[in-house]
């Protein structure tokens, strides 16, 4: 298993690892195998990746979709007839479908600011939000908005979702993955 470093350098790096389960602190079965017993019956996976993720879902009979930018990654995928290549610096993506949720784990600290807005709409695609994020200070490649918990809860509230604070301690303490365990945000449509 290797880093993946994309030919852009703007849209960060990945695991690479066909064979195995991509950045294991990404891969939060837990919490999947969580979303999957509450309900949750289609994904979209923003910032997947090779789409290990994806493939957990889709393996467990989940409809999803990933979405990546970077074409290493989605020329890697296992489940490459079940992603979007798309690339946020160069506008928003938006799907006709409203899906249960979005999965989006260890992306958004990768995105400049002035892109943020960019996928924000495709999160409005969804009606829950499971998210994680890169604090200051957080190291790693291409860490352009590394930003407390309040940034991201002020933004998710700014396009019509509530932060579902119980519920976000709960599903972090369920997993053993750093990131997950840190940072873990759930998001609600507001009605």
């Amino acid at each position: 298993m290797g880093y993946g470093i994309e030919n852009k350098n703007h849209l960060g790096g990945y695991i690479v690892g066909l064979t195995s389960f991509g950045d294991p602190n990404t891969f939060a079965t837990e919490v999947w195998d969580w979303m999957i017993d509450y309900g949750i019956k289609s994904v979209i996976d923003v910032g997947c990746g090779e789409g290990h993720s994806t493939k957990y879902f889709l393996d467990n009979g989940i409809e999803c979709v990933g979405v990546e930018g970077g074409e290493n990654a989605y020329n890697n995928s296992p489940v490459k007839n079940n992603l979007v290549l798309h690339d946020y610096t160069e506008g928003s993506y938006v799907t006709e479908k409203e899906y249960d949720a979005v999965w989006c784990c260890e992306f958004v600290e990768h995105v400049e600011e002035k892109f943020v807005d960019n996928f924000l709409s495709t999160f409005k695609c969804a009606k829950k939000i499971f998210m994680t994020h890169a604090i200051p200070g957080q190291e790693g490649y291409h860490h352009v908005n590394c930003r407390e918990s309040n940034y991201w809860i002020n933004k998710l509230e700014s396009i019509g979702f509530s932060h579902n604070e119980e519920l976000s301690y709960f599903l972090r303490k369920i997993t053993n993955k750093m990131h997950v365990m840190n940072t873990l945000m759930v998001f609600e449509k507001n009605i």
